[in-house]
């Protein structure tokens, strides 16, 4: 009786903007290069830079880029901690059609989470994409929720408005990117 009674006391608390199904997950957005706020802590996706190979940072001279026939597209990130924990968040690709990508490489991970108060963690994903999805790109930011609590969802426009923005930005593409690890430091 008792799990009744809760059940239908979370679905009176159930957020009204919801998507996928989940009832208990709220979506909000936001562009790059905006500071978006979890409780006291902060995450920022900075800038977006192409590369048409990835090499590791401590790889040797005879070790061969990683390749790609799409693009890869590292995106630059940045979290500020505060006085409460934050959970750790995955980050993804999702194009307008609806196709996912994850993060690829060894170093460089799919997900953060906040340092400690007063200090900030910034690193770089990095996503191997078919450049025919480019044009209107977000990275959906998830928290990681093993409650069924309301939680709040990212999607952040990544800034790639039409084919043209996005021809020129594969054309501009590095030959080769470096996956470093994240760096932590005092949050200025």
């Amino acid at each position: 009786m008792l799990f009744v009674l809760a059940g239908g006391l979370f679905r009176l608390a159930e957020p009204k903007e919801v998507y996928d199904g989940e009832a208990n997950r709220v979506q909000k957005s936001g562009v790059i290069g905006q500071k978006v706020m979890v409780e006291d802590s902060s995450f920022e996706i900075i800038r977006l830079r192409f590369a048409k190979a990835l090499v590791g940072e401590n790889d040797d001279d005879d070790d061969p880029p990683q390749t790609t026939d799409g693009v890869f597209i590292a995106i630059d990130w940045e979290v500020v901690g505060g006085t409460k924990e934050m959970p750790s968040h995955d980050v993804t690709l999702k194009s307008a059609e609806g196709t996912e990508y994850e993060a690829a490489g060894e170093t460089t991970g799919g997900s953060f989470y906040s340092p400690e108060p007063g200090f900030a963690k910034s690193g770089t994903f990095v996503f191997e994409v078919n450049p025919a999805d480019i044009v209107g790109l977000q990275a959906w930011v998830k928290p990681m929720s093993f409650w069924t609590v309301a939680v709040n969802d990212y999607r952040i426009d990544l800034g790639i408005p039409d084919q043209q923005t996005a021809d020129e930005l594969v054309a501009g593409a590095k030959p080769e990117h470096v996956m470093t690890r994240p760096v932590e430091r005092v949050a200025s």
